[in-house]
């Protein structure tokens, strides 16, 4: 599955291990393996099945979806195409709380 970044921060994110940008601890990390997940998978289909993802569609406008990295975080995305060639674009880490 091809992935791109909507935010240049979360592509340095993915690929420098010492960067929290400005995230909790173990959030850069967690962040990291979903999208080791998320590269691994060739189907949109596949991540459903990955149960400690809780990927959802987001009840707003748009075709976004969400997947946890804990309690409090999720990261949104959006998914386009048709397989072989589905993508998914990277839009945010989301504070579910807004606290």
């Amino acid at each position: 599955m091809d992935v791109e970044h909507a935010d240049p921060d979360l592509a340095a994110l993915e690929t420098n291990l010492l960067l929290d940008a400005n995230y909790p601890q173990g959030i850069g990390k967690k962040f990291r393996w979903v999208m080791q997940q998320i590269r691994l998978a060739v189907r949109k289909n596949q991540l459903y099945q990955i149960g400690s993802l809780r990927l959802k569609k987001l009840e707003r406008p748009g075709n976004d979806e969400r997947m946890w990295l804990n309690d409090k975080y999720r990261l949104e995305m959006v998914f386009s195409g048709e397989p072989p060639d589905e993508k998914v674009t990277i839009l945010r880490i989301s504070n579910h709380y807004d606290d």
